[in-house]
């Protein structure tokens, strides 16, 4: 064997943690969350008992894994990657403890385990940095005896501002001092003490989230991390629900104008808005986040001033009585529903783990609401004759666009400014 070059055997390298009393004291150090698991890590004290090079590692499934099958599934594929990663990225005089995850360690790709595994090991090994700035635009300043560190993170599955509230919730809950999302550049950038950061970066990429961190030089632009999870297949996903979403978003709007449906015209704003964050998030990943962000801006405009001519539409019809075509109307409501369906069927192949399925379900349940509105509006109008569900409809859905597009506007021009 080459000298420097440690043995892959566990006999060798790791030992396996045995006493409740080494499980509670890594409970108590640093943590670091992941998709797969949640890794525990401390650095043993000189006078403990133990062998300074030695790795010891623990393994931790509860019933929330599953039943007696899928625990031991879990711990099986725990252990196996720890096989394969530790006694290269571990350190030595470390213990380390693995918690698996419901519905998502015994099933997760293994690969991807091990590079979540590898991630973690590097975060948790990381000297903490000091903070000595607040972020931009926030005038909050550190506490006192408290050391933090300025991160910025890209996070995927993020497509509208209430993915940015949910966000910024879960960070603030979970310790985060100063923190600034933005749904056009796509770019997370939080200060927190480093004992909270593990904390923070669990609860967000619990709620479906994946979050890579972007490492930063002195007084430039962030670097731009390699995008390693948008894989070929998954690039190629999101092209079909792109697709998709304008695609519909044109023919529904034409539908509108058919039937003379302001809600069909609203529902259509909808899905032209899901489909050009998604095209530019695609588009622009090699581009500077000014070009980004100038790009939103326009788009923003744009969608901002078709859901101003609906809504003045709809008002307009509040005193220009048009009955809309009940029959029409409700099977553009029924198709929007089946491509709503269809794009997240697409996508789902292609996120790991019940808490991203979970998120796909909450962005296409919202979706599938407004079409669902939009045939329950139908039906009153064929059954009331009148053209007012048609309208509430359409005033609603248009009033929560229009909110999106002022909220990528802001932060589009705050990139901008910054």
């Amino acid at each position: 064997m080459k000298p420097g070059i440690r043995p892959p055997a566990v006999s060798v390298c790791l030992e396996t943690l045995q006493n409740r009393p080494d499980f509670l004291a890594a409970a108590r150090a640093r943590r670091q969350g992941t998709a797969s698991f949640m890794l525990q890590a401390r650095k043993r004290r000189e006078d403990e008992n133990v062998p300074t090079d030695q790795i010891r590692v623990g393994f931790t499934c509860s019933k929330k894994v599953g039943n007696a099958v899928a625990r031991n599934r879990a711990k099986r594929r725990l252990r196996e990657a720890a096989r394969a990663v530790l006694p290269q990225h571990g350190k030595p005089g470390w213990d380390y403890v693995l918690i698996g995850r419901a519905g998502i360690t015994a099933d997760r790709d293994f690969q991807d385990m091990l590079g979540d595994l590898r991630y973690a090991l590097k975060k948790v090994h990381a000297p903490a940095q000091p903070r000595t700035t607040p972020l931009s635009g926030q005038g909050r300043k550190p506490q006192k005896m408290t050391r933090e560190t300025e991160t910025r993170y890209r996070v995927t599955g993020m497509d509208c501002p209430s993915c940015a509230a949910k966000i910024e919730k879960a960070a603030l809950a979970n310790g985060a001092d100063d923190i600034k999302v933005s749904t056009v550049t796509q770019i997370m950038g939080l200060s927190a003490s480093s004992a909270n950061l593990s904390k923070i970066e669990g609860a967000i990429t619990a709620l479906g989230y994946h979050l890579e961190e972007l490492p930063t030089t002195d007084g430039a632009e962030p670097v731009e991390g390699t995008l390693s999870h948008l894989t070929p297949a998954y690039r190629r996903a999101m092209w079909i629900v792109v697709l998709l979403n304008v695609g519909y978003g044109i023919i529904e709007m034409a539908g509108g104008f058919l039937s003379g449906s302001q809600a069909l015209k609203a529902d259509a704003l909808d899905f032209l808005g899901d489909g050009l964050i998604s095209f530019i998030g695609i588009l622009a990943i090699g581009w500077t986040l000014i070009w980004r962000a100038r790009t939103a801006l326009l788009q923003a405009a744009f969608l901002g001033a078709m859901g101003l001519g609906v809504l003045a539409n709809t008002a307009y019809r509040l005193f220009v009585e048009n009955l809309p075509d009940a029959g029409l109307m409700g099977g553009f409501g029924a198709v929007a529903l089946l491509v709503n369906v269809a794009a997240a069927l697409v996508l789902i192949p292609h996120r790991s783990g019940d808490a991203n399925m979970r998120a796909i379900w909450l962005f296409s349940r919202n979706d599938a609401i407004g079409n669902a509105a939009v045939v329950v509006a139908a039906g009153l109008v064929a059954l009331l004759e009148t053209n007012l569900p048609d309208l509430i409809v359409a005033a609603g859905i248009s009033g929560l666009f229009l909110h999106s597009a002022w909220s990528i506007a802001r932060d589009a021009r705050a990139e901008l400014s910054a």
